[in-house]
C-alpha cells in the first residue's frame, strides 16, 4: 500500500515519535513528504521530517536535512545536525559542511557532537578545518578531539 502524508504525520504528531519505527515502516516512500515538512512553516513538525528524513537513510535524504540546514530556525537546524551522520557519508558531506559552519554555535557543536560520535573518516577534512577555525573554543575542542580519535581508528598504510 502506498505511503501519504497522513501516515507520516501519524508518526510525527506524537510528542516523541518512534523514528526507528517510522523508519522502518515508512521507509524511503515518506521522503516527498518529508521534504515538504521540512518546506513548512511548522517548526515542530520540520524538525521531526528531518531526523526522520536521516533514521531512513537513503541518500536522498540528504536533500530534505540540506533544506533543515537552511531553516531559519536553530532548532530545525539543530535536527539536521543530529541526523547528518545518519546518512552515507558522501550524501551527509555537503550538509555538514553547511551544519558546521552554521552561524549558530549549538548548530555547529551538535554537527562536531554527531560526527564524532559516528568517527566518519570521511568528516575528517570538514572536522580538521572546524578545528582550526571556529570561533568557539569548546567546538574547536571538540573537533580536535573528533580528528584524534578518528585518525587513531584508521588503519596504518
Amino acid at each position: 500500500m502506498p505511503i501519504t502524508m497522513n501516515d507520516v504525520l501519524a508518526y510525527l504528531d506524537s510528542d516523541e515519535p518512534s523514528y526507528d519505527q517510522a523508519a522502518d515502516d515508512l521507509g524511503a516512500d515518506a521522503l516527498p513528504y518529508l521534504q515538504q515538512l521540512a518546506e513548512a512553516d511548522d517548526i515542530g513538525l520540520a524538525g521531526k521530517a528531518a531526523y526522520l528524513a536521516g533514521k531512513i537513510g537513503s541518500p536522498d535524504s540528504a536533500e530534505i536535512l540540506q533544506t533543515a540546514a537552511r531553516h531559519a530556525d536553530a532548532s530545525v537546524r539543530v535536527a539536521a545536525a543530529a541526523a547528518v551522520s545518519l546518512v552515507p557519508p558522501f550524501a551527509a558531506d555537503p550538509v555538514l559542511r553547511m551544519l558546521v559552519t552554521d552561524e549558530d554555535s549549538g548548530v555547529r557543536r551538535v554537527a562536531v557532537e554527531c560526527a564524532l560520535e559516528h568517527a566518519e573518516p570521511a568528516f575528517l577534512d570538514v572536522l580538521r578545518e572546524v578545528a582550526d577555525h571556529d570561533q568557539d573554543d569548546y567546538i574547536r575542542e571538540l573537533a580536535s578531539d573528533a580528528v584524534r580519535r578518528i585518525d587513531s581508528m584508521r588503519p596504518l598504510t
